[in-house]
């Protein structure tokens, strides 16, 4: 470490500088500090670009004799003049008098870690060079203060550094103007004895004067992020001993090196509302709801392991951070995390719902351990096309009506992994899928099932649908009207031996009414094959299917063929009158 001096070129200049100064250096019999300009660490008033300040009761300054013994003294009153009375019983020491503010810089060391507040700055070294007791103090350094905001929503600090093209702290000297040069660290941090908030919050460093070019700050989350940010880029800052320099700096995007394994979504009403917010930046938070109609997003992909942030943080628990990103030259919306995975909220009920232009979503990575309320999810989503849902664990869900409904451009969609046991509603779950050519529901075993009126109504693009271990044992007829209604291109369908309504009735409307003209018939473009068992064969010949075979309501007769599921052989039902 290096010894710290002032740096006279003789002694004699010293004397020069102290001789006759009697009206300048009165000759109390006690230590006296005075804060004849500048700035100290509180209780300080803004005036210009100067800070005056005043000294806390209990500051504590070290003070150098001409033999080189240092004492130590304290303040004794709240003010920019104030009496210090000494810290123990050692002999004080004889003048003309060095003194430091804090003490500890009395050992030739600036701290690389100074103190931070939100109520202004903390550290700011003082000197004072006297022939008496009376110690006028001035500042060594400029005070540089970083006004922070942030592009990517609420930030906590949990660590700032100013680093600069050359030393800014640790050994340093003094020349004869009070200006100081650091010979150390290049770098200086603040402590905030835990976490700091980044809004609306000025940021303090004590730094010796002079020019500075490529000043950076470098700044850590409390959830692991790290930016590095230039201080007005391509420009000097010109710092000033005993003045203030300001600079705005933005955080903009954040990187994280820490590794998350999971990051949790909100549940999908509010992960709806944020990304209807995220494409209306100027939207009213409280007036976006999922039932708003979207035009605007076109896409929705979840991506991991990604760094890019935004001022839209929407995580649900967890410690890692997700954030919404929206391009508004292409509709598209990003969700990110650092995290490897993402994990869906149990009530994903309504994520996607009324986005109108939706045609595409990249779930990329994630998972859905335990879904237990999906209703909307996907509605009136008109132009997405595609869907793979093989990620979703649905043992435990319990509602699923309306969750593709008026997905009228849907092609393909996988729903092989559904476990529906628990599932009490499917009502218009595929209601107006219209694009759809076949649909293969052979997971969905439904037990609990109570009601699923309009369950795949007016899908009139199907052709095969595959429903074979469906039940209805729990569901009464009317719970079922107009289930398999105007399915106008099926030309096979299967279904099982509990695919009976409880009470033995016929729904109403199952598969056409009265105004069912004959394109909208189930087996008019070819006919309808049913495989099935017996008994429900004999059930399907009493309800309104009865029409489609006869042509009743003035339509044309359609061939309605019933074979047994298991072997292929044809079935012999008796039709019920219509």
């Amino acid at each position: 470490m290096k010894r710290f001096f002032i740096k006279l070129t003789l002694l004699a200049a010293v004397a020069n500088l102290l001789a006759g100064c009697t009206e300048k250096y009165p000759s109390p019999d006690h230590f006296v500090g005075v804060i004849t300009n500048g700035f100290t660490r509180a209780s300080y008033t803004q005036e210009g670009i100067v800070l005056k300040g005043k000294w806390n009761a209990g500051d504590r300054i070290a003070v150098k004799g001409a033999s080189g013994a240092t004492a130590y003294l304290t303040a004794q009153s709240g003010a920019a003049q104030s009496d210090f009375a000494p810290e123990g019983s050692a002999d004080l020491p004889q003048g003309p008098y060095q003194a430091f503010y804090p003490a500890e810089i009395a050992s030739g060391i600036l701290p690389e870690v100074q103190k931070h507040s939100s109520e202004g700055p903390v550290y700011a070294p003082l000197f004072a060079l006297s022939e008496t007791k009376h110690l006028e103090f001035s500042p060594l350094c400029g005070l540089l203060e970083v006004k922070m905001s942030s592009d990517i929503g609420d930030l906590t600090l949990s660590g700032i550094k100013l680093t600069a093209d050359r030393p800014i702290s640790g050994s340093f000297t003094v020349d004869e103007n009070y200006r100081v040069k650091a010979t150390g660290s290049n770098s200086i941090s603040l402590d905030f004895c835990g976490t700091c908030p980044l809004a609306n919050t000025s940021f303090w460093f004590s730094i010796p004067e002079g020019r500075y070019s490529g000043l950076k700050i470098e700044i850590e989350t409390e959830d692991g992020g790290t930016g590095t940010f230039t201080l007005s880029e391509g420009v000097e800052i010109n710092i000033i001993r005993e003045e203030i320099t300001a600079c705005n700096m933005k955080v903009t995007n954040l990187s994280y090196d820490v590794t998350y394994g999971e990051a949790y979504l909100p549940n999908g009403l509010n992960f709806n509302r944020f990304i209807k917010c995220a494409a209306r930046p100027e939207g009213e938070w409280t007036t976006i709801i999922a039932a708003n109609a979207d035009s605007l997003i076109t896409s929705v992909t979840f991506a991991t392991e990604d760094s890019r942030t935004s001022n839209l943080r929407i995580d649900d628990g967890g410690e890692a951070p997700v954030y919404v990103l929206y391009d508004e030259a292409t509709g598209a919306v990003t969700v990110t995390t650092p995290a490897q995975k993402y994990i869906m909220h149990e009530y994903c009920a309504y994520m996607f719902r009324n986005l109108y232009s939706l045609e595409k979503i990249d779930f990329g990575n994630m998972e859905a351990p335990e879904i237990v309320n999906m209703i909307y999810m996907f509605y009136n989503c008109e132009k997405l096309k595609s869907l793979d849902l093989s990620f979703m664990n649905t043992e435990e869900t319990l509602r699923m009506e309306y969750v593709f409904a008026n997905c009228k451009a849907l092609e393909t969609l996988d729903v092989s992994s559904f476990k529906t046991g628990k599932v009490t509603n499917l009502g218009y779950t595929f209601f107006h899928c219209e694009s759809l050519k076949e649909l293969d529901l052979s997971s969905f075993v439904t037990p609990s099932l109570t009601s699923a009126t309009y369950f795949a109504a007016y899908c009139n693009s199907l052709e095969k649908l595959d429903m074979s271990n469906f039940s209805l044992e729990n569901v009464r007829a009317a719970s079922f009207n107009y289930g398999l209604h105007a399915l106008a291109s099926l030309r096979e369908l299967r279904v099982g031996g509990k695919f009976i309504a409880s009470d033995g009735e016929r729904p109403s409307s199952m598969f056409v009414n009265s105004t069912t003209v004959q394109a909208n018939r189930p087996g008019s473009k070819g006919g309808l094959t049913i495989y099935t068992v017996q008994k429900t064969a004999d059930w399907l010949a009493k309800t309104n299917l009865r029409w489609v075979h006869s042509g009743n309501k003035n339509q044309q007769p359609i061939d309605v063929t019933f074979k047994d599921m298991n072997n292929g052989n044809d079935l012999t039902v008796t039709w019920a009158a219509n």
